[in-house]
């Protein structure tokens, strides 16, 4: 009997001392927020819909007093709306590449220097070729198969370089040839691929060339820089213009069905070199173009396979090696 009566007065104390709290809880916050003002609506300010940094709508100028929707279109953005959203892509255009401009100094030394040639040798004709520092390389092996068939051919050898560093590089290794340049851009001296307007603009700069060597009446052989010469063709050049005159001679892509000229199949294409050994045989060109193959990486990599490849990793020029490899194309 005496533990429930003091059970009782413990849990009346208990409620006793919550009421007390919550009397002064009260009267400390209500003595605390008296002195704050009494909020007073200001009628004559215009009522808006509510923003803020959080929300992005589409009415947030006053718009001349217009009646507006009340829609607010709502969306995650934090700062600027330009910062938020990616810009619109817009189509990349790359200015065409500018063509090759000829200076009247370039072509009165280019004049000088082919007759000059001519005046030097006794054979009436010109080696010619234009190339760009993409085809240094292979120009240099070129000059050194013709170097192995015979050297005094370099003399009567004239290149027209679109850099100057790669003439004055072809200069010091074969001294006998002749190189002028037209220091272009770095568009010009990569390798291009075919048929792309680069490509177009150096032939036509080579075109224009090559009619000046016309307009001296001076005898020429374009050759190119990425080809191959099992022999050296002038006697049959020389014998073809004997018997049928004519301004410009090209190699004839097959056979025509009348005589025969001793371009088809003595200028062989790049594609002699996916003949097989026995296929080869039945072939022997004085000349293998390797025009099959796109790209001055792939070409160089045609003829090392073949092994018409003669310069060393340092691009030093194995005569002996060329003497050898030749020797083999033409039993």
């Amino acid at each position: 009997m005496l533990l429930r009566n003091l059970s009782k007065i413990r849990w009346s104390f208990i409620f006793g001392c919550f009421c007390i709290y919550g009397f002064a809880h009260f009267l400390h916050n209500y003595s605390k927020n008296s002195w704050l003002p009494e909020i007073i609506e200001d009628s004559t300010l215009k009522k808006k819909n509510a923003d803020g940094p959080l929300i992005l709508r589409d009415d947030i100028f006053d718009n001349g007093g217009k009646k507006k929707s009340g829609v607010i279109h709502g969306a995650a953005l934090m700062g600027n709306i330009e910062e938020f959203f990616d810009a619109p892509i817009s189509k990349v255009t790359q200015s065409p590449p500018k063509p090759i401009e000829i200076s009247k100094k370039f072509l009165d030394k280019f004049r000088t220097m082919a007759q000059n040639l001519i005046s030097n040798n006794t054979e009436d004709f010109i080696l010619f070729s234009v190339i760009n520092h993409a085809y240094y390389n292979l120009t240099s092996n070129f000059l050194c198969n013709i170097y192995s068939i015979d050297e005094k051919i370099h003399s009567k050898i004239f290149i027209v370089s679109l850099q100057q560093e790669s003439c004055k590089k072809l200069k010091k290794d074969w001294p006998k040839i002749s190189c002028h340049w037209l220091e272009s851009d770095k568009e010009h001296n990569e390798g291009v691929d075919w048929g792309k307007q680069i490509y177009v603009q150096i032939l036509t700069f080579r075109a224009k060339l090559l009619e000046e060597l016309a307009k001296l009446s001076l005898q020429f052989i374009l050759f190119e820089s990425d080809s191959i010469w099992i022999k050296l063709p002038f006697e049959l050049i020389k014998n073809i213009t004997a018997i049928d005159d004519a301004d410009i001679l090209v190699p004839i892509n097959g056979y025509p069905g009348k005589q025969k000229f001793a371009f088809d199949p003595l200028v062989a294409d790049g594609k002699y070199f996916k003949m097989g050994e026995r296929e080869r045989k039945e072939y022997k060109p004085l000349i293998i173009n390797n025009n099959y193959y796109v790209g001055v990486k792939n070409k160089s990599a045609r003829q090392a396979l073949n092994g018409l490849w003669f310069l060393s990793p340092k691009g030093i020029c194995n005569v002996s090696k060329a003497k050898k490899q030749l020797a083999k194309y033409q039993n």
